[in-house]
C-alpha cells in the first residue's frame, strides 16, 4: 500500500490485516520516509513491512547512479530512523521499462557496509545452477531427439 499521509486509514487498514494474522506491506518514497515517520513508526511496532519505492527527480535522475544513490540513501535513513533494513525494494517509474537488477548490491560510499543484497548464496545459488543445468539438459534432448 502506498500513499502513507493518512495515518488513520494506514493503521485502520494495518489493523485489518493483522486481525487476519497477517502482515500488511506499505511501501514508501524517501519523501514518505522523512514525512511520515511518525506513521511509518507505527506501522512497523505492530509487526508490518516496509517497501521503498524509487521516486524520479532532479536530485536522483533514472539513472543507475540516480537509483543506486536514492534507495542508498533510503536504507541508511532507515536503519538510522527506524532500525529497520527493508526486505523489498520497488523501482517503479511513470514510464515502465523492462528492466530487470541482476546481482545488485549498494553498499556505503567506502564499501564496508551493505545495505541491500538480491544476489543469491548458499542453498539458493546452488538449487538456482542446478535447476539451470536440468533444463539445459531437458532442452538438448527436446532439440536433439
Amino acid at each position: 500500500m502506498t500513499n502513507l499521509n493518512h495515518l488513520a486509514v494506514d493503521l485502520g487498514v494495518g489493523q485489518i490485516v493483522k486481525d487476519w494474522d497477517g502482515a500488511a506491506i506499505f511501501a514508501a518514497s524517501f519523501g514518505e520516509l522523512q514525512a511520515e515517520s511518525l506513521t511509518i513508526e507505527r506501522l512497523l511496532k505492530e509487526g508490518h513491512e516496509l517497501a521503498l519505492v524509487y521516486q524520479e527527480s532532479q536530485a536522483f535522475p533514472a539513472t543507475f547512479k540516480g537509483t543506486s544513490q536514492y534507495l542508498h540513501n533510503c536504507l541508511e535513513y532507515c536503519q538510522w530512523r527506524f532500525n529497520y533494513q527493508q526486505k523489498l525494494v520497488v523501482v517503479s517509474s511513470k514510464k515502465p521499462k523492462a528492466r530487470v537488477f541482476k546481482d545488485l548490491v549498494i553498499t556505503s560510499p567506502d564499501g564496508e557496509r551493505v545495505y541491500y543484497d538480491n544476489r543469491l548464496h548458499g542453498w539458493e545459488l546452488v538449487s538456482y545452477h542446478w535447476k539451470h543445468f536440468w533444463n539445459k539438459v531437458i532442452d538438448w534432448f527436446i532439440n536433439n531427439l
